[in-house]
């Protein structure tokens, strides 16, 4: 970065708040200067501000299922954000899973997914209404530790193939964690796809 050292510890929660939290307040343009520059006392103000925007959310949003629950099926719980977390990036629907999942409250035995609607607003390009929201998914601690014997299947082997029934695609699968790109109206029918994939296979594609 032009001669200037950042610790590595400081650098990736700075990119991953910017690109997240700020996506639609200049995040990428702050990212981008982050990396090429350094990360200065003005940038650093600003990062504060994205995190406690995204904090504020996050904590009404904790709330709100707190009081409301978790939508669940036999194996997944999950929840819908539509657009309460505007004008943060969609990306920050897996973070947020990410922290439902070590909750109190969680069912630490069930997937956890969650949608976030995908803004036309581009960043840089401009307007494009596709109609899609995205859904992340992650596991609690219990769950990945079943997964990792075989005992049940893997996200990877989950969102990707109900995903594809509803004309979508997924993103960056792995074992624990993964996201996808559906049609707006289609989420609960995407979580019983995932259901009934895994009732098909005796709770994974394993058996």
């Amino acid at each position: 970065m032009n001669g200037i050292e950042e610790d590595v510890i400081d650098l990736y929660p700075a990119i991953d708040a910017a690109g997240s939290a700020g996506y639609y307040n200049g995040g990428p343009e702050l990212g981008i200067s982050i990396m090429l520059d350094g990360i200065t006392a003005k940038k650093r103000s600003e990062l504060e501000t994205l995190r406690r925007r995204q904090t504020e959310l996050f904590n009404r949003e904790i709330n709100r299922i707190k009081k409301e629950g978790l939508k669940t099926t036999k194996n997944i719980q999950w929840f819908d954000l539509k657009n309460r977390f505007s004008p943060m990036g969609v990306k920050t629907v897996g973070l947020f899973c990410e922290e439902i999942a070590a909750m109190d409250f969680t069912d630490t035995n069930k997937y956890i997914a969650g949608f976030q609607a995908i803004p036309g607003d581009i960043p840089g390009f401009g307007f494009l209404e596709t109609g899609q929201t995205k859904v992340s998914m992650r596991c609690p601690k219990n769950l990945a530790r079943e997964i990792s014997v075989k005992k049940t299947a893997g996200i990877d082997e989950l969102l990707p193939r109900a995903a594809h029934v509803f004309g979508g695609f997924a993103d960056a699968c792995h074992q624990s964690a993964g996201a996808a790109v559906i049609e707006k109206g289609r989420e609960e029918a995407l979580i019983h796809e995932i259901q009934a994939i895994l009732d098909t296979n005796g709770g994974g594609t394993h058996g």
